[in-house]
């Protein structure tokens, strides 16, 4: 796994968001089922990490097998809220304690392609 865990994806589209971005966000994009966001970068790695140490021996196998281009997605439950979110249809944003993360296998490498709350 590449050491850094937060990309400028998961900075600009899922960290630090407002109630009303999320929604701004979901109205300009109409292919996307849901927004979401976690309240800091902090959160987001520590969510981040979770995952990937709670999946550890599941990714090891994936990334044996798996061919370059290939992409996992992973998701955990917390215990407590990780995030907001709104899905298409919702009339407001909610706290959201379960996330997504995609890994993306490349030539020698594997890494993280989004994370997000659901």
């Amino acid at each position: 796994m590449e050491a850094n865990l937060i990309n400028e994806h998961i900075l600009s589209r899922h960290v630090g968001l407002s109630d009303q971005q999320l929604i701004q966000r979901l109205q300009e994009h109409p292919g996307l089922s849901m927004t979401s966001t976690f309240p800091n970068q902090e959160t987001a790695e520590k969510v981040i990490a979770a995952i990937l140490y709670k999946n550890e021996k599941k990714i090891k196998k994936w990334q044996k097998i798996a061919p370059t281009g290939s992409r996992l997605t992973l998701k955990k439950r917390f215990l407590r809220v990780i995030g907001r979110g709104i899905y298409r249809g919702d009339k407001k944003v909610r706290n959201r304690k379960k996330a997504k993360l995609i890994l993306m296998k490349n030539e020698n490498q594997v890494h993280v392609l989004t994370a997000y709350p659901i």
